[in-house]
């Protein structure tokens, strides 16, 4: 087993202590305004990252049960089918239903759980957004259409 470093130890231990300081409103205001996300232009994988974040966020805020927490069921995820610029694609040799069922089972296989989390939604989004807009020439084009069209459905219920 590897061994913290006594420097890294105590940065740790500072950092964990001041996190909880403001969290629980201890805090000092000694470092307001040093934590601004600063992003450039060119920086689309976190904008993705958060939107995919937020899609997730919309499919379990659908659910009927509220006891689904903080996963994605079989059930949830195989409602994506139902976003009308995903229909459109079925007739042509697009995904079916049964692939939906597919990849969740694949994904949730690969990561040895029963429903999916963030990490492993973001990843069968990536799956879908290739195999429903074939035409896109790079994975992040094809994850913006995915992606517009599944917020756009979700937030409209």
């Amino acid at each position: 087993m590897k061994e913290l470093s006594e420097l890294d130890k105590y940065v740790k231990t500072k950092v964990v202590t001041e996190a909880i300081r403001i969290v629980t409103g201890q805090g000092s205001d000694e470092f307001n305004g040093c934590y601004t996300c600063v992003r450039s232009a060119e920086d689309e994988e976190f904008t993705i990252w958060n939107r995919v974040q937020h899609l997730f966020e919309l499919i379990l805020a659908s659910s009927a049960k509220k006891k689904d927490g903080d996963q994605i069921t079989l059930f949830l995820f195989q409602k994506l089918c139902k976003v009308p610029g995903f229909l459109s694609k079925i007739g042509s040799g697009g995904i079916m239903k049964a692939d939906y069922d597919i990849l969740f089972k694949t994904v949730t296989k690969k990561y040895e759980v029963q429903t999916m989390d963030i990490y492993c939604f973001f990843e069968a989004v990536e799956t879908l957004s290739q195999k429903i807009f074939k035409d896109a020439e790079t994975l992040e084009q094809a994850l913006e259409k995915f992606l517009e069209l599944a917020i756009a459905e979700y937030e409209k219920n």
